[in-house]
């Protein structure tokens, strides 16, 4: 799941050919593997890595997060609260996988085929 945030893509497809799994598991942020990917595309402006992710994961549609920034958690922490308290004080509405790909500046490539999954 991390690695879909760091890694370059050939290391995610190795992954994923040796069974890393790519559903719906979500990580301490409520984050899932294609989260970490488009986070990383944004930052990057390179979203090889969620587009790949998005095209092994047929329910990709219906994951949703209610935390869209890690940065807000990470204040919480510099500010000496506990992760827990941090994480919840960064939770926001629900958003579908489509409107967090839009928040993280996912090209209309990525958000197309987030459409046809």
């Amino acid at each position: 799941m991390y690695a879909a945030g760091s890694a370059p893509l050939e290391t995610i497809k190795w992954l994923v050919q040796h069974g890393a799994k790519v559903t719906n598991v979500k990580s301490t942020l409520d984050w899932t593997s294609v989260m970490y990917a488009l986070n990383a595309g944004q930052n990057t402006g390179n979203f090889d890595v969620a587009t790949y992710l998005i095209s092994q994961e047929p329910m990709v549609k219906h994951q949703t997060t209610s935390t869209s920034s890690p940065g807000k958690v990470l204040h919480g922490l510099g500010s000496g609260k506990t992760l827990d308290s941090s994480i919840a004080d960064a939770k926001e509405e629900e958003m579908r996988i489509e409107e967090f790909a839009k928040k993280h500046g996912a090209p209309t490539s990525v958000l197309k085929l987030l459409k046809t999954r």
